[in-house]
């Protein structure tokens, strides 16, 4: 009786653990659609693809475009930029193993969230861009996004590539009288940057400290928690200020990698 009881248990929990990925993917399904009908892959798109599991998921979407991180791994003998977050995700990954997935892909925009750019490796980080640019045309496609401050990010932007500074949550919490809205200017014009790119709790500051002082040439990136997975996100993502702010050229939403949705068994 007692095994009965359990196995009854167990198998009401499976039921209700697939019943819930079920509804999960049908919701994800359901806003991904929406999206596509609205012609908004592109400005919309998948935040954090470090996986190239997840990458192959979001191509099956029929999206084509994607957000990742990357640390520059200059102490290989070829330096390459390697897919991941932190040594944690960091498993040898390269960003030209992704561009050779996606290389017979329409891919729309990829956004690089290069972690670790400094003065030393920039100038290598340039190269191996020029070298991924001849192979598979890039320039075009990519947001170069960093947090450095340094000048010399100025060697990529007068290349031709997207630059764009990652500012922090921190900068809404210490950095927000005119004074640094200045200095955040000044910084702008020194990175020759194309873009800001900030989380979403930022963009009134954006909106009514930043963009009144910068150039209009300067657009901007932007994130949200808005879950994909969820029932009607694209809608509420369509009812904030932000997106309906033309200047907002790249809005990331999450994208759902859940077990059912796990079709390739890569890193």
């Amino acid at each position: 009786m007692f095994k009965k009881i359990l196995l009854t248990i167990i198998t009401l929990s499976f039921i209700g653990i697939a019943s819930v990925l079920l509804i999960k993917n049908y919701n994800q399904n359901q806003n991904i659609k929406q999206l596509l009908e609205q012609n908004l892959d592109g400005r919309l798109m998948p935040h954090k693809v470090n996986y190239k599991n997840k990458l192959h998921n979001i191509l099956s979407s029929d999206l084509h475009c994607f957000e990742f991180d990357l640390n520059f791994n200059e102490k290989a003998t070829v330096p390459y930029f390697e897919v991941g977050h932190d040594e944690k995700e960091l498993k040898g990954v390269s960003f030209e193993d992704y561009l050779n997935i996606i290389k017979d892909k329409k891919i729309k925009k990829i956004w690089m969230d290069v972690k670790n750019v400094s003065d030393e490796n920039i100038a290598k980080m340039l190269e191996r861009l020029n070298y991924l640019d001849k192979k598979y045309g890039i320039k075009n496609r990519i947001i170069f996004e960093t947090s450095s401050t340094s000048s010399k990010v100025k060697l990529l932007s007068n290349t031709g590539y997207h630059t764009s500074y990652y500012l922090p949550i921190t900068y809404f919490i210490s950095k927000s009288s005119d004074k640094n809205s200045q200095t955040l200017k000044q910084q702008i014009i020194n990175q020759g940057l194309k873009a800001v790119s900030f989380p979403s709790i930022l963009y009134n500051y954006v909106n009514h400290e930043l963009k009144p002082i910068i150039s209009n040439d300067i657009v901007f990136h932007t994130w949200a928690t808005y879950k994909f997975k969820n029932k009607d996100e694209l809608k509420k993502i369509q009812k904030e200020e932000f997106y309906n702010d033309s200047r907002v050229k790249t809005i990331l939403f999450t994208y759902d990698n859940n077990k059912l949705n796990r079709l390739y068994d890569f890193n």
